[in-house]
């Protein structure tokens, strides 16, 4: 079974025009596309749990309608719930970047020296950011390029410029 990413919120029917409006999560970018197979979370028994994207369009608010789905009391019932669509149909040149697997690469700061080792990588998407326990306790570098001057993936090391306040001395 494939991933599915949650790429949108139902916030509002819109009754005269049999269509929603919705707002992209997760910091990703309004993904949906006519022809596309939705899964609506969590279900209701009123309403289809899988749509299929009959209309799509971003603009001043995104909105979508679904195929087989027009009368205003089943569009009231999507309202507050999410959309999944499989990561399979989402043109990739729109996610984010997976994160570089670095997890037990030890971490030095060009200012606070050695912090540790990489324990973990979460990854939102917005940017992920590295969880390293060390000397200093656990300190959180989000990978980005103002805070990473290199990776040498050969002796497993990243060296970092984190700005003041992020690691305790």
């Amino acid at each position: 079974m494939g991933k599915y990413l949650n790429v949108a919120q139902i916030t509002k029917a819109r009754k005269r025009q049999g269509r929603l409006v919705v707002q992209p999560c997760d910091g990703l970018p309004f993904l949906l596309e006519e022809g596309m197979t939705a899964h609506v979370v969590p279900p209701s028994l009123d309403v289809p749990r899988t749509v299929t994207i009959r209309e799509a369009h971003e603009g001043e608010d995104c909105i979508v309608a679904f195929q087989g789905v027009e009368e205003y009391a089943q569009l009231v019932e999507y309202v507050g719930r999410y959309l999944l669509v499989a990561e399979e149909d989402i043109d990739e040149s729109l996610l984010p970047e997976a994160a570089p697997d670095v997890a037990g690469f030890a971490v030095e700061d060009a200012t606070h020296g050695e912090l540790g080792e990489v324990v973990e990588i979460l990854e939102n998407a917005y940017q992920a950011t590295l969880v390293v326990d060390g000397a200093h306790g656990e300190v959180m570098i989000p990978l980005v390029d103002e805070f990473l001057a290199d990776i040498d993936f050969e002796a497993r090391r990243i060296y970092t410029r984190v700005p003041s306040g992020l690691v305790e001395d």
